[in-house]
């Protein structure tokens, strides 16, 4: 049975009205083929693909809402052109090689994630080191998302040492292991945000640590541009 609908949040109208005109096809596209047909974008590009990526997380999760909610899968899936006739315990040794297989094939979009890097801890960086593509790559194969190393800058950022000591945050700092974690899991005050910091796809805890006055900006921006001020 198709699906009929879905909820359309407002941050997803928010991070199209920064998109071009040709962006913003390409990222309701994106989102309508994700939410509709379980379609995971391959081919985005450019400041679509970052408005794409900052909602990924919200986007996954209506979809998975629905699919654990009717038992209908949308992801599409491509049948084995000959069924295994394996017992059980072979069946479930050929899941873990293919699995393993996944991990030692994850690619990771370094330079999708030095931009970010640079947006969210608000730096110039234009070359990641070798050390920290390792690092990050390692935190991809355990199974951390793009949202995770999203909020983990953010965090970090954010934290009070860090704002009075900013040359410290490196992409070779947050991808440590420890630090990533440490910083994922931390709640810091959020006080210095980044240029349209509303485009981010905060969790629950990290936007009741807004300031109450970043938010009543936002809102009244929201206001000026309804009335074309």
């Amino acid at each position: 049975m198709a699906r009929k609908g879905f909820n359309f949040y407002r941050s997803y109208y928010d991070v199209s009205l920064e998109l071009s005109d040709k962006e913003f096809v390409q990222f309701m596209k994106a989102l309508l083929k994700r939410q509709f047909e379980g379609v995971e974008p391959t081919n985005l590009i450019g400041m679509a693909n970052f408005a794409y990526i900052s909602q990924k997380h919200s986007i996954d999760s209506q979809v998975k809402g629905y699919e654990d909610k009717t038992k209908e899968i949308l992801t599409p899936t491509q049948p084995p052109t000959e069924p295994p006739m394996l017992p059980p315990t072979e069946q479930e040794k050929e899941k873990e090689k293919e699995k393993e297989k996944v991990q030692e094939q994850v690619k990771v979009d370094f330079d999708l994630f030095l931009n970010g890097f640079n947006v969210y801890a608000k730096k110039n960086i234009r070359i990641l080191d070798d050390k920290a593509k390792k690092q990050l790559s390692a935190l991809v194969k355990k199974g951390y998302t793009r949202q995770d190393v999203i909020n983990a800058i953010i965090n970090c950022a954010n934290d009070k040492y860090h704002i009075e000591n900013p040359k410290y945050l490196t992409p070779e700092f947050i991808t440590r292991e420890d630090k990533f974690v440490k910083y994922l899991n931390s709640t810091t005050q959020i006080q210095e945000l980044p240029k349209n910091w509303w485009n981010i796809d905060l969790t629950a805890e990290q936007w009741k640590l807004v300031p109450k006055e970043k938010v009543q900006e936002k809102e009244n921006q929201d206001i000026r541009r309804k009335m074309g001020i």
